[in-house]
């Protein structure tokens, strides 16, 4: 076991440059309750290590503590200070010339989340009191305000509509930007007679199989609402993981299986941890029968990074099991989610590797650089990111998943008319990008927005061409 100073120096050696030092020296002002501070926890794992929490330093430097206690070069700052401020809800009303970005949760209306952009700093006060009860909506709003507010931070320019709204009934990952006259408007017109904010009850028996960046916050996300969780992977946690992935420094060493069934039982989940790799073999499919066999899993989650995944979603496709597949793009600008409901609809080889999606981003800088010949379809291929960016793929496997888990009438509407139109491939942006023509790649026009591609969008087939796997027409 290496001590502390052993582990402080790989640290500053090889995890804390992967930062790089844009956020380093950065102040963010942070008014709001509690949970607001999970947002400074997201970006202090992208680098930034400065920040304004007035009365409650003392707790974020507790909370910074227990996440990285390798980091040591934490400041507190005066909101005087601070390069740009964030309002959560149970902030007081302020005045700051800083510029601001204010979270608030439109409450009896359609909409999930509000963030208002104030270039100039304001006067004003957060449109919340308090966070919604629905827990996917929680880690949304916290992801892609920790985005937006290290964009600000990074000097990028406020939207020409300072208004974003996010998430709707009909598609949790709706987003759009308005003047603020015309958001106010919008929610008046969008009102529900009353809000739908209720606990989220446990369904099924999870199996997950991979525990990386994908895999360990996602388990997180279900813990709190499924019957169990069974976690399979070979790896033990190294230093450069807990910056990304749900582990803490603690566990460095601890195989990551087990370290994570650890933390999932903190939220009082049943879990339970089993050391094992995947492997594209008939062995393989043997034991992975097996293991289906012994755990019995409602639905499993395939987040390995390698090409084992098309193996162990043939066996799934054949015992009509649902399962979700999930992997990130280069830097993880982009990443994509297959979601096959058991037998019904476009089993995971009629999608991987086989849609047409349009236009593609170009090349990152790391890509152009070193090339790499020996790709093989399946491998991961993502350049490192912070968890901003990897999480936000795993908040959307992990609600995916859980509606997938629902009983048909139950699953929400979105779900249901995704799978009745058999376009269950998803593909989300961290990032937006015009090609020369000026369509946008995949098809997204904004960061946060998630959209679906199906059996129409199969690069080259013909009427009467049949998947190779499960048979179905293409």
């Amino acid at each position: 076991m290496r001590t502390t100073l052993e582990l402080r120096d790989a640290y500053y050696a090889r995890v804390a440059p992967l930062f790089g030092e844009m956020l380093c020296n950065k102040t963010l002002g942070i008014l709001g309750d509690e949970k607001s501070l999970d947002i400074a926890l997201l970006l202090a794992r992208c680098g930034m290590r400065q920040f304004a929490a007035e009365s409650m330093s003392e707790l974020l430097k507790r909370k910074l503590a227990r996440q990285n206690p390798l980091e040591d070069r934490y400041q507190f700052c005066e909101l005087d200070d601070a390069d740009a401020v964030l309002l959560a809800p149970g902030a007081e009303r302020i005045f700051t010339d800083r510029p601001t970005l204010s979270l608030s949760f439109p409450e009896n209306t359609f909409i999930h989340t509000r963030l208002d952009f104030f270039p100039g700093g304001c006067d004003s006060e957060t449109k919340s009191l308090r966070w919604p009860a629905n827990s996917f909506d929680r880690a949304d709003a916290i992801n892609r305000t920790a985005a937006f507010a290290r964009e600000m931070l990074l000097g990028a320019n406020i939207p020409a509509q300072p208004t974003i709204l996010i998430g709707h009934e009909r598609w949790p990952w709706w987003i759009r930007g308005f003047d603020r006259n015309a958001a106010d408007e919008y929610l008046r017109i969008n009102r529900r007679d009353r809000e739908n904010n209720g606990a989220i009850p446990r369904h099924g028996r999870v199996l997950i199989v991979g525990c990386g960046s994908l895999g360990s916050v996602a388990a997180m996300r279900l813990a709190p609402h499924v019957v169990s969780l069974v976690l399979c992977d070979p790896e033990r946690v190294a230093i450069e993981n807990p910056v990304r992935q749900e582990f803490g420094v603690d566990d460095v060493g601890i195989f990551k299986c087990e370290a994570l069934a650890r933390r999932c039982e903190s939220l009082d989940a049943s879990a339970r941890g089993i050391v094992r790799a995947e492997e594209d073999s008939a062995e393989g499919v043997r034991s992975f029968n097996a293991l289906l066999d012994r755990e019995d899993p409602d639905l499993v989650i395939l987040t390995t990074g390698t090409g084992a995944e098309f193996m162990a979603a043939s066996v799934l496709r054949r015992r009509a099991i649902p399962h979700v597949a999930a992997r990130c793009y280069a830097r993880a600008r982009y990443f994509e989610i297959i979601a096959v409901d058991g037998a019904n609809g476009p089993c995971f080889h009629c999608l991987r590797e086989q849609l047409h999606t349009g236009p593609a981003p170009s090349l990152t800088p790391e890509q152009k650089a070193r090339y790499d010949p020996d790709y093989r379809p399946g491998e991961l291929n993502a350049e490192p990111a912070s968890i901003v960016e990897s999480g936000r793929c795993a908040d959307v496997l992990a609600r995916i998943a859980y509606e997938l888990l629902r009983p048909g009438a139950q699953r929400s509407r979105w779900l249901r008319e995704t799978l009745a139109q058999q376009r269950n491939c998803f593909i989300g942006a961290n990032h937006a990008e015009r090609d020369d023509l000026g369509r946008w790649a995949y098809g997204l026009d904004a960061p946060g927005k998630v959209t679906t591609y199906g059996a129409e969008d199969v690069a080259g087939a013909m009427p009467g061409d049949r998947c190779g796997e499960c048979g179905r027409a293409v």
